[in-house]
């Protein structure tokens, strides 16, 4: 980020020993100038102040931190941190809070906003009282959706006295312990008759058509609570009557 010296210094002395025509040779460098001139342009040099976000995509509410170094003249410090201000922190954290802050260098945290969007956060120094010194920008990410359960009924409409076959999957992470059930007012016994989870969160059921011809839901639960529902038709096809 900063410019280097060793190159400064390297474009300051071979522009000093440049040879103008019919002058000493450009194999006769005692015209050029001698370690303590280039020493003394090399204390003239200018620094902007610089910052870096890290990291620069962050899930809302995550750590960001930010470093840096505050503008320099001649090497030295010309000013100090004031505050580092975003409309990207947490309502609880204007500004950042600086951990490390040396003459030359600076490392500060600060909570990312609940908000999704693209954020830029100031570096306010002493030297720079009404314009921010330096800048650093940063995006807050919406979080993935959580994946969720799925149900499918096959055929998705059927006649009393028919079978039925319900599978899907199960949300990423649910525990294999819990009580899974399929459950419907269409199906005798108003659930399945049978009922397998895998270990890899797939599962599958059967269950016997039992009730008035009509609309119903069919539901997976997972310890008496609903995970997700589809719909099933009773039809009538000459199948047996409810009982």
């Amino acid at each position: 980020m900063r410019l280097s010296k060793i190159t400064a210094a390297a474009a300051i002395i071979a522009a000093s020993v440049a040879i103008p025509a019919g002058t000493a040779s450009a194999s006769d460098l005692s015209t050029g100038p001698d370690a303590t001139s280039v020493a003394s342009q090399q204390q003239h040099w200018y620094e902007p102040a610089v910052m870096n976000a890290a990291p620069s995509k962050v899930m809302p509410g995550a750590k960001i931190t930010f470093d840096g170094a505050v503008a320099t003249h001649g090497g030295k410090p010309l000013g100090h941190i004031t505050k580092i201000a975003s409309y990207g922190f947490a309502a609880g954290s204007h500004p950042a809070i600086v951990t490390h802050n040396h003459s030359l260098d600076f490392t500060a945290t600060a909570t990312a906003s609940q908000t999704p969007g693209t954020y830029t956060a100031y570096l306010y120094t002493s030297d720079h009282p009404n314009n921010a010194a330096a800048t650093a920008s940063f995006k807050v990410v919406s979080p993935a959706p959580a994946p969720t359960a799925t149900i499918n009924v096959n055929p998705t409409g059927a006649a009393n006295g028919q079978k039925v076959t319900i599978n899907g999957t199960l949300p990423t992470g649910t525990s294999r312990s819990g009580m899974f059930a399929v459950t419907s007012p269409a199906f005798a016994g108003k659930g399945a008759t049978s009922m397998k989870v895998k270990t890899d969160g797939t599962y599958k059921a059967t269950a016997t058509v039992s009730n008035t011809p009509g609309q119903y839901k069919v539901s997976l639960l997972c310890n008496g609570k609903q995970l997700v529902s589809t719909p099933f038709t009773i039809v009538v096809l000459g199948g047996s009557s409810a009982s």
